[in-house]
């Protein structure tokens, strides 16, 4: 989905998903005796239940999301707190489904379908809230100590079977050989990374869809080049910034992590790159975007202890929200002041000499030299 360039192609997504069902149950009608024993889909594969039934199959249904955050749905549908009793969307709502631990969100933080901004239409959503409840179990990847028993929670609430099957990252992951095999970008990124002290490096990386507003890029850009510290930042979405400015780096989520010098991970919290960052050992600064991401940081910082907040408290407009949620266009929004420390986990400061602080940073400069290999770029590895 994130190859999308408008919302307005969204219906046309789940179109498209739809049709593409027709064509695996013709498939799976063609390959008997040798017939799938379960069929597992993702959440907006809602042909699949038909198809597992037409075969005698059992269904699962495979979500992005944590054990922990689908619990959180699963209540948010169930109890609909948001409906009786948010007024605006900074109101905040509690989802008591993990005591002792709080989890109190605004309005705007909750998930993308609870949203009145969603972009996804009411039935395409009915239609896939049908398929989660007619499935025969849940397929999450994790695993059952991490997220406090999330899974057995999910279990209880849904009468559904829970499968934990991760972290399915050290599943064929490719090691550091292979990436640097994989190309030129590659081995640049392993060369710059082994040329480096252990933990000593602050890794940016927004995921596979994540991408800021340019403004809020470029003051990230220039609050980067004053970190005291090494810094790897792969950047997705930089055909938005202005003249001058291109794409420097490619590298492998997984790979990256598991490099022995890189000590610190500024993420959006997406639920894929948590559990690679929890499964390499690498304390986080949280930077949520949007869908369950909010949720995500939760678990990272108040239950796991694993990580920081950078201080985001407004969702990003992406392909799933109109920004009609209250927002609109989604300015530079001020982080929260941290010190990046020695050992790449950037900890809450009040004040102080080195901070990572969004806005208040001087429009003009530079920046692209980051990108070119100018004077700016020292702090880059």
């Amino acid at each position: 989905m994130d190859h999308l360039l408008s919302s307005d192609l969204v219906p046309n997504f789940f179109d498209a998903a739809t049709r593409f069902g027709e064509a695996v149950a013709q498939h799976c009608r063609l390959m008997a005796p040798r017939r799938p024993s379960c069929i597992v889909a993702g959440v907006f594969n809602k042909w699949a239940h038909g198809v597992a039934r037409d075969l005698g199959v059992p269904c699962f249904v495979c979500h992005g999301f944590s054990a922990f955050a689908l619990l959180c749905c699963e209540y948010l549908h169930t109890y609909r707190p948001h409906e009786s009793v948010a007024a605006s969307m900074d109101d905040r709502i509690h989802i008591p489904v993990l005591p002792p631990y709080e989890c109190k969100l605004a309005m705007r933080q909750l998930p993308v379908q609870f949203l009145p901004s969603c972009t996804i239409l009411d039935g395409s959503r009915r239609e896939t809230r049908e398929f989660e409840m007619a499935a025969d179990g849940i397929v999450v990847n994790g695993f059952e100590e991490l997220e406090h028993g999330s899974a057995a929670r999910l279990a209880a609430a849904t009468g559904k079977t829970v499968l934990a099957v991760g972290p399915v990252s050290l599943l064929g992951a490719p090691s550091l050989l292979d990436l640097q095999a994989d190309s030129v970008e590659s081995r640049r990124c392993m060369a710059c990374l082994d040329a480096k002290k252990a933990k000593s490096v602050l890794y940016v990386s927004f995921g596979s869809a994540g991408r800021l507003p340019p403004a809020q890029l470029m003051q990230l850009a220039r609050t980067l080049v004053s970190c005291p510290l090494p810094v790897l930042w792969v950047i997705k979405g930089v055909d938005s910034l202005p003249g001058g400015v291109k794409e420097w780096l490619h590298g492998c989520n997984v790979a990256i992590l598991e490099h022995p010098a890189v000590g610190g991970f500024v993420t959006h919290c997406g639920w894929g790159s948590t559990l690679e960052s929890i499964a390499a050992g690498v304390p986080m600064a949280t930077w949520p975007l949007s869908a369950e991401q909010f949720l995500n940081e939760k678990l990272v910082v108040d239950m796991l202890g694993v990580g920081v907040p950078v201080g985001v408290t407004k969702p990003t407009v992406g392909l799933l929200t109109s920004g009609k949620g209250g927002d609109g266009e989604v300015k530079a929004e001020p982080m929260a002041h941290y010190k990046i420390t020695n050992s790449g986990l950037p900890t809450p400061e009040e004040g102080g000499a080195r901070v990572v602080a969004v806005a208040l940073l001087p429009e003009g400069g530079r920046t692209s030299a980051l990108f070119d290999g100018g004077e700016e770029a020292s702090s880059f590895v």
